[in-house]
């Protein structure tokens, strides 16, 4: 019982915070059409022109921008449907004031939006839930704070968990007549009962990314797994030039067909290749990607891999980290995740009134028994 009310004390705040921006990370694709529509959707594809190509795109880009650094161009996410942009996230990640979004129109090159990303709402809630707005110091945070959310979720069970099968009912049914500290009693075991089993997996996946080294290592000997192989390096020929980078991502559609090509990774140096991210429309399992690795200057396919036929390593880390975001399903996935997120908000509040109504009681005793001890008439006698 400490266990569990201390966790729930020191980890409550950051569970709601996890937990409430998570709810909203669930839908970002969708609050990202309606906030910034011009990141999203290029409304000079209504005029039927044929877009750039990207090598075009791109050149524009580095005359509009002289601040770009060739390594800001090496992963590029490309129109996620019919009449969408490309965009890139340009900086580093883990230092939220230079971290921005460009998105550029396929038609006409133009420069729809370029926006530091902390500095849009949505982006600061994103930013807030994967490092704390703290960088790399704060993914360390969110590890130990998922672990501690991990704990108080496990302790919270044992306690909750009913010595007999009658009890089981009790535990998973509220009950409004019985006042307002049985109300919160069931209140806090209901929330805690019926979505633990996605609630723990989130806490623990969302630890692993902060220790994903280790927990890496760990599947793999556990699988039996060798050590990923390094992508095929590139040897770049003599005066060679790389192929128009419309080139390779036309290469990358044709292999492996029935997939959309999501993103493209341009080599930044010359032993770079070419890395083509893939999803297969409609996949809704947790290993729906693939990869098509290009040699950039004779244009051979060096290499392709699909999650659903890697090593079992692999396909473990990729599941968890598709559980984690909740990619395995469709609307009906996302509205159950929100859900779960704002399930440590409701077990916090709930669990915080009933450890304020305890103290209150412990407070009363208290004074009852201190008045009972000044006031000498009032003091129990074992004659009345």
């Amino acid at each position: 019982m400490a266990l569990h009310l201390w966790l729930g004390l020191a980890a409550g705040l950051y569970g709601c915070a996890i937990g409430l921006t998570g709810s909203l990370l669930v839908f970002r694709e969708e609050l990202e059409m309606l906030q910034y529509p011009d990141t999203t959707r290029a409304v000079s594809l209504a005029s039927g022109r044929k877009p750039l190509p990207l090598s075009r795109l791109l050149a524009g880009l580095r005359q509009s921008l002289p601040d770009l650094q060739e390594k800001d161009l090496a992963s590029l996410e490309m129109p996620a449907r019919p009449g969408g942009v490309y965009r890139l996230y340009m900086g580093d990640f883990y230092q939220a004031g230079n971290y921005r979004l460009v998105a550029l129109d396929p038609v006409t090159g133009q420069i729809l939006a370029d926006r530091v990303v902390v500095r849009t709402p949505l982006g600061f809630v994103w930013l807030l839930h994967i490092h704390l707005l703290m960088g790399a110091k704060g993914l360390l945070t969110n590890g130990i704070g998922g672990l501690v959310v991990a704990g108080m979720l496990l302790s919270g069970f044992c306690l909750w968990w009913p010595a007999t099968v009658s009890m089981l009912k009790t535990r998973l049914s509220v009950r409004c007549r019985y006042g307002l500290k049985r109300l919160l009693y069931d209140l806090h075991n209901v929330l805690g009962s019926y979505l633990f089993l996605l609630l723990l997996p989130l806490a623990l996946t969302g630890a692993m990314f902060a220790f994903y080294t280790p927990v890496q290592q760990a599947v793999y000997a556990l699988t039996g797994t060798p050590p990923d192989p390094k992508p095929p390096a590139v040897t770049p020929p003599a005066e060679a030039r790389r192929l128009p980078i419309e080139a390779l991502v036309r290469i990358a559609e044709r292999t492996v067909p029935e997939a959309r090509l999501r993103g493209v990774s341009y080599p930044t140096a010359p032993s770079e290749p070419f890395i083509g991210w893939k999803q297969t429309p409609g996949e809704r399992g947790f290993l729906p990607y693939t990869s098509v690795t290009v040699d950039p200057y004779t244009g051979h396919v060096l290499r392709v891999e699909q999650d659903r036929t890697a090593p079992a390593g692999p396909r473990v880390m990729r599941a968890l980290s598709s559980l984690h975001f909740g990619r395995w399903g469709g609307l009906g996935t996302k509205l159950l995740y929100s859900l779960t997120g704002l399930m440590p908000t409701g077990l916090f509040l709930t669990g915080l009134l009933r450890y304020l109504q305890r103290r209150r009681g412990q407070a009363r005793s208290r004074s009852r028994i201190s008045r009972s001890r000044e006031i000498p008439e009032l003091a129990p006698s074992k004659h009345r």
